[in-house]
């Protein structure tokens, strides 16, 4: 099912939007958000609609100047029908033997090398855990423990931007704020066998690298998702940001190794808060977990970026990149606490299948 009136944010001003945005079923409803103090009682869209003029002022055109003008819409491969993953936990309260059940599905094809490797790992007299990891992987993305049991999905999350950007002629320098600011400069070296090394020049701005590629000449809706618009520049240069790069840190196998030791539920979701008080940095995961005590769980863990500008699906779209007002916060990606979760919800279970996390509601 898909949210009616989200249908103008696409029609609007966004160069690239996912369709799951208009998902009505979501992982986490108002009533998880309202325990974990994450409601709020202006929906994400009437915060949207307030800051239209905000947006259409300060965002380049996504037509030729014709009002209403239809956006070409192109295969989103992120979306195609027989991909998605899911997993799902259901508290004892459902079940006939009072224990909670979870199962994983990942729907990833089979190749080879595989894709996953099983595994059983025992230690001491009692502790063990089994299940499935990537090859080279030491810790278990999906798998149980003789305390707990979790499964893991991809969220689908918005942890990058792109920036249309003002370079010189020389290709030496951006302008932000009015100003122009030195482009750092980075030569890559790739040995090719039987030939000399290949240099590779990057250049970077302060957001991230810039594209080597016209990004309107590509079917670039088909990399990043949704649709896309016509600039009127085939000369325009982009760069590129993505959160996971910001954030020296990473928290993916801390993780991992966590969930091999955790007593429970709880005891997994108060050392996350704690790894990642200062903003998560890791592996974009829906996180479902039971324990022998009953304790049902759900952590969204991703690295998001903290953008200045607050307006509600901002990253659906190319931002000005001669203003630092689209800037990120530097070097802070969101806190485990600020992201989607729940805890023994009173529904009695927890889905996630790749859809929309969260209700049109969440702060």
């Amino acid at each position: 099912m898909r949210h009616p009136d989200l249908a103008e944010i696409v029609e609007d001003y966004a160069p690239f939007t996912i369709e799951y945005l208009n998902d009505i079923v979501t992982v986490v409803d108002d009533s998880d958000l309202k325990q974990w103090g994450q409601y709020s009682d202006e929906s994400l869209l009437e915060r949207y609609k307030a800051a239209k003029d905000h947006i259409k002022a300060s965002y380049p055109p996504n037509t030729k100047g014709e009002k209403g003008a239809k956006i070409p819409e192109v295969e989103n491969p992120l979306l195609d029908d027989g991909v998605h993953s899911n997993n799902w936990v259901i508290h004892g309260k459902h079940t006939k033997n009072g224990k909670p059940l979870l199962a994983n599905d990942p729907h990833l094809a089979t190749n080879i090398p595989a894709t996953w490797q099983l595994q059983e790992v025992r230690w001491g007299k009692e502790n063990y855990i089994m299940g499935a990891s990537f090859p080279g992987n030491p810790g278990l993305p999906i798998g149980r423990s003789n305390t707990m049991a979790w499964g893991i999905t991809v969220p689908i999350v918005d942890g990058s931007d792109i920036w249309k950007e003002e370079i010189n002629s020389e290709a030496t320098q951006y302008k932000v704020d009015g100003e122009w600011q030195d482009l750092e400069k980075q030569v890559e070296q790739i040995k090719v066998k039987g030939q000399d090394d290949f240099e590779y020049t990057i250049s970077y701005t302060h957001r991230g690298p810039v594209m080597d590629f016209n990004l309107m000449a590509y079917s670039a809706a088909a990399i990043f998702g949704g649709h896309i618009i016509n600039l009127n520049d085939d000369k325009a240069q982009f760069s590129y940001g993505w959160a996971g790069a910001s954030v020296k840190d990473e928290h993916t196998p801390s993780l991992f190794f966590k969930l091999a030791q955790a007593s429970g539920v709880k005891d997994l979701m108060d050392y996350v808060d704690d790894l990642a008080k200062d903003g998560y940095n890791g592996m974009g995961i829906n996180l479902v977990l039971a324990d022998n005590s009953g304790d049902i769980g759900y952590l969204m863990l991703a690295s998001l970026p903290v953008r200045k500008d607050q307006t509600p699906y901002i990253g659906c779209r190319i931002l000005d990149g001669t203003k630092s007002t689209y800037d990120w916060v530097p070097n802070v990606n969101a806190k485990a606490t600020d992201l989607p979760r729940a805890f023994n919800p009173e529904k009695g279970y927890i889905v996630t299948a790749n859809n929309r996390q969260t209700s049109d509601n969440a702060k």
